[in-house]
């Protein structure tokens, strides 16, 4: 693990201070928002991480990671809800 964080270091450190000049609530709506488009590899895990590279606060993380899983399982059950022909019609809108 010691390797691991010795080769992230550079690269992370850059991500904090390029993420610094973005205010809470951009951070929290950004987060938010990718964690909520349901697309693979945009989850709760990989926001967790988004989060960590950004060192957001523990609490404004979670509260984002959240908001987005539900947004993702709103978008996704509406779209199953309206069936193979409604979904369709979603998409190639």
């Amino acid at each position: 693990a010691i390797w691991g964080q010795k080769l992230l270091k550079k690269p992370l450190s850059k991500a904090r201070a390029k993420a610094g000049a973005v205010s809470g609530n951009a951070r929290w709506t950004a987060l938010a928002a990718f964690v909520g488009v349901p697309f693979p590899g945009t989850g709760a895990w990989t926001g967790a991480m988004v989060a960590f590279v950004l060192g957001m606060p523990f609490s404004e993380a979670m509260s984002s990671i959240f908001a987005g899983v539900i947004v993702a399982g709103l978008i996704m059950s509406s779209l199953a809800a309206a069936g193979a022909k409604g979904a369709a019609a979603v998409v190639a809108a």
